[in-house]
């Protein structure tokens, strides 16, 4: 018998362990998806499915009247609420939907214990049936830092491709071809769709924008009246998303220097699993960092080093030579083979190290496993700025004496210039929110370096300047 519609609202809870997912009966969306291990500031649980309502929440249908009588219809429920164990790992929960004129709606979820990813087959009958499905208006879990070119809002895989949409009121971004995915996502969360069973494309609606506040629909056509999805709704934890199988991963937006930041939290990863600590597991990392370009760095150290002791030779050509450049220059590349000094060298080093520099910089600010990470003390969140600074200005002193023991250029105002440097930094970084992570990161970096600058310039003799009549 076809089933009758409920008269009131109800609401049902589904507890996997990881989340608490809550489901209304009106429309059979997703009113809740509380993750328990993850905080807000306030110290309350993340929800990813805030800011929904009668006219779209997540898995509502999108298109024409019929999706809008779907939605605002009272289902019936079968299941009840489920509280998911080791014991009991699975379970599921089925919402049924019949109008008086024959339009039919079901949808039946499925839900593992410690999972984030729900199992979903919907499936569609009448005259007008609705041809998609949608997630929408926002995702939560937002702390409002988006430095860095974090992109928050609708992201899709398409063609093998990723997109980040960004529709236009009344301008909808829209993607056609093999849909591996579609997501509202945050800088450490993410609310995706994944078709199974075949999709023509995604499409991404601006519905309505206030300051900083934007609610988009996210839908995803079905092929056929009957269709089947993954809906992941949780955190961007790069093991549960490849484990989907669709490159859900690369959600997790490392930016330019991806290629660099995903080897490092690797790194990462093992050394927090030996020390227990992110922040001790960066020093670590630094100094595996430091170790691997020692070679470089210590052929650069010399070579500047070398550089300061002909400083006296290089003034006494400029003055022979203060009216004939060319016969200038040649003298001092005549100098620089003489003694085995190539005046490259003070700059490879920290060409090299940019982009371990700025691989790290994402990797801390976007990788969920730093999120709200303590180190000791007043430092709470490795991936935020330092509320007061004191590692920022620790960094910055450093690099005061990293430069006064660095050998200066012949120019006194490159040498005053150079000088001022720490400042600019300690300054910028105080200034621009920088993850307290990486202050920490260029902190120990500075140190070691100051160990082996001083090393280098104990035992480098001047050398012996021939004399010119």
């Amino acid at each position: 018998a076809p089933p009758a519609a409920a008269e009131r609202e109800e609401r049902v809870r589904v507890d996997v362990g990881v989340a608490v997912y809550e489901f209304t009966n009106r429309g059979a969306g997703l009113t809740l998806a509380r993750l328990k291990r993850y905080l807000t500031d306030k110290g309350q649980p993340v929800d990813l499915a805030p800011g929904g309502g009668p006219a779209l929440r997540p898995l509502f249908f999108r298109g024409g009247p019929a999706a809008e009588k779907l939605n605002a219809a009272a289902y019936q429920i079968e299941g009840g609420g489920l509280t998911l164990t080791p014991e009991k790992p699975e379970g599921q929960l089925r919402f049924l939907y019949r109008s008086p004129e024959g339009l039919l709606a079901e949808k039946a979820l499925a839900f593992r214990h410690g999972e984030y990813a729900i199992g979903l087959r919907v499936k569609v009958e009448g005259a007008g049936a609705p041809t998609a499905l949608a997630l929408g208006p926002e995702v939560g879990g937002s702390d409002g830092n988006t430095y860095g070119g974090v992109v928050e809002g609708p992201m899709s895989f398409v063609g093998k491709k990723l997109h980040y949409d960004a529709p236009e009121a009344g301008k909808p971004a829209t993607h056609g071809g093999e849909l591996l995915w579609t997501s509202l996502q945050s800088k450490h969360f993410v609310v995706a769709l994944v078709p199974r069973a075949g999709a023509q494309g995604a499409r991404a609606e601006l519905l309505e924008e206030k300051g900083d506040l934007r609610k988009y629909a996210v839908s995803v056509p079905m092929q056929a009246a009957e269709a089947r999805f993954d809906l992941y709704a949780g955190p961007k934890e790069t093991g549960r998303l490849a484990r989907l199988g669709v490159g859900l991963e690369d959600s997790l937006d490392y930016g330019t220097f991806a290629f660099i930041s995903r080897p490092l939290m690797w790194v990462l990863g093992w050394l927090h699993a030996a020390a227990g600590n992110w922040g001790v597991a960066i020093i670590l990392l630094t100094v595996l960092v430091k170790i691997i370009f020692y070679p470089l760095t210590h052929v650069s150290m010399r070579s500047m080093k070398e550089m300061q002791k002909l400083q006296p030779r290089m003034e006494q050509l400029r003055e022979i030579y203060k009216n004939d450049r060319t016969k200038l220059n040649e003298q001092v590349m005549g100098l620089y083979r003489e003694h085995k000094v190539n005046p490259m060298m003070g700059c490879l080093p920290m060409v090299v190290q940019i982009p371990v520099f700025f691989g790290l910089y994402e990797a801390l600010l976007v990788s969920i496993e730093l999120r709200q990470a303590p180190f000791f003390g007043w430092v709470r969140d490795l991936s935020a700025q330092e509320p007061y600074h004191v590692y920022t200005i620790l960094m910055g002193l450093s690099m005061f004496v990293q430069q006064k023991m660095t050998p200066t250029p012949g120019d006194p105002t490159q040498a005053k210039m150079m000088l001022f440097m720490p400042i600019v930094f300690t300054g910028m970084f105080i200034w621009y929110p920088v993850p307290v992570g990486l202050v920490i990161y260029w902190l120990v970096n500075n140190v070691l370096s100051i160990a082996q600058q001083y090393y280098v310039n104990r035992s480098i003799r001047p050398p012996k300047l021939a004399e010119e009549g």
